[in-house]
């Protein structure tokens, strides 16, 4: 990827039905909405015009997990002053070393998916509604995020942290809604898909809701997914293939015509037809 973060072969294993994703493949899903936030978005399926173009108002920056890993929520040896130090560097390498869009007046919306207890979810600042959600594919009578604040920063729950070290960071780069979001309280945001007993797809959940969210509206979100189990497990399985060719087709992919090559090169080889007019040239 062109930010420097990439997948290894046996990680693209990930995408197969019922494996557990790893963090790698979530920050390379990040790097592709960001590409495509600045060259165009695509637009989300069973939305019609009018409400695409109200969602491309919206400029959203989706961070890497490393901005909240355990250096930074649970690591002793850092005070305020190492936490902040290490989510600049980390978010640095978020903008592709572009440090000229640190101060982040340029977006309406900064998503950090969170990786903790070997589980996946998001939070969300909205920056024009002032706004921060939580956002979890597992049921509230399950999920292990719990949400409390206390003046020692170690004894604050995971969503008071990202919001203690994201606001000394808007301060720190004079942002315009540091002094507003400081009475905002994290809010767990409900969901009719939420799940149960399902402890592998919650990669493909978060890669789900980052790639729909564009905040509360007066549109009701939506992201597709059947209430029935089995439905839903069906619509995983296509998500996962769907995610698993974004990876490999997108333009961000610095190696996209080597590995799309070798691709058609296989079916050659193995007897399949392959899609007349393809180039795997072209961008």
């Amino acid at each position: 990827m062109r930010s420097g973060i990439g997948l290894m072969y046996f990680q693209l294993k990930d995408f197969c039905p019922s494996v557990w994703m790893g963090d790698a493949v979530i920050n390379c899903f990040a790097t592709i909405l960001n590409y495509e936030e600045v060259n165009g978005r695509k637009p989300i399926k069973g939305k019609n015009k009018e409400v695409n173009k109200k969602f491309g108002e919206t400029r959203r920056l989706f961070c890497h997990t490393v901005c909240f890993n355990d250096g930074v929520l649970t690591n002793t040896k850092y005070d305020d002053k190492g936490r902040l130090e290490k989510f600049s560097s980390a978010l640095l390498m978020v903008l592709n070393k572009d440090a000229s869009l640190l101060k982040l007046t340029n977006y309406t919306m900064i998503v950090f998916p969170i990786l903790e207890n070997n589980h996946f979810y998001l939070i969300s600042f909205d920056m024009e509604k002032l706004a921060i959600s939580v956002i979890d594919n597992t049921h509230a009578s399950e999920s292990f995020i719990e949400f409390s604040d206390n003046t020692e920063f170690l004894k604050k729950t995971t969503p008071f942290k990202v919001k203690d070290v994201f606001i000394k960071y808007l301060r720190s780069v004079r942002h315009l809604k540091c002094l507003e979001f400081e009475p905002v309280i994290p809010k767990r945001l409900e969901i009719e898909w939420a799940t149960i007993g399902n402890s592998v797809d919650c990669g493909v959940f978060a890669m789900r809701h980052m790639e729909t969210w564009f905040g509360e509206t007066d549109l009701k979100w939506d992201i597709g997914f059947p209430l029935a189990h089995t439905q839903k497990k069906s619509s995983l399985t296509r998500l996962r293939n769907k995610y698993a060719c974004n990876n490999v087709c997108s333009d961000v992919n610095k190696r996209r015509n080597e590995v799309m090559g070798a691709a058609v090169a296989w079916n050659l080889a193995e007897g399949y037809e392959v899609e007349k007019g393809m180039d795997v040239n072209e961008k």
